[in-house]
């Protein structure tokens, strides 16, 4: 018998720990990091078809392509790496960075009265 629990995301984990992987209900949206993980991926691997095409391809079109690669490729494809690498520490950077911005001030850091 599996144990089921429902995380903060409305969830559900088959393995008795709440985790975000399975949709709660069948009729939920896919969260907004799937989503953003896939376009990151494909932007990515469509610039590094770029960069096989710049290696592998004839050398008239790797004269061609060449301001496109230091100037578009090359600057995408190491975003989107360092994204999708590094997504969950950046996802978690910007809570913690919104989740401060949020909090009202506490009596020590407001201002004093004049």
């Amino acid at each position: 018998m599996s144990k089921k629990g429902v995380c903060h995301a409305g969830f559900v984990s088959h393995h008795g720990s709440p985790s975000c992987s399975v949709p709660a209900s069948s009729g939920a949206s896919r969260p907004v990091a799937a989503g953003l993980r896939d376009a990151s991926r494909a932007v990515h691997l469509g610039a590094a078809g770029v960069l096989l095409l710049y290696v592998y391809g004839p050398a008239d079109l790797a004269l061609a392509l060449r301001p496109w690669l230091q100037l578009a490729v090359v600057p995408v494809v190491s975003l989107t790496g360092l994204l999708l690498w590094k997504q969950a520490r950046i996802r978690r950077l910007l809570t913690v960075a919104r989740r401060r911005g949020q909090r009202p001030p506490t009596t020590s850091q407001s201002l004093p009265e004049r």
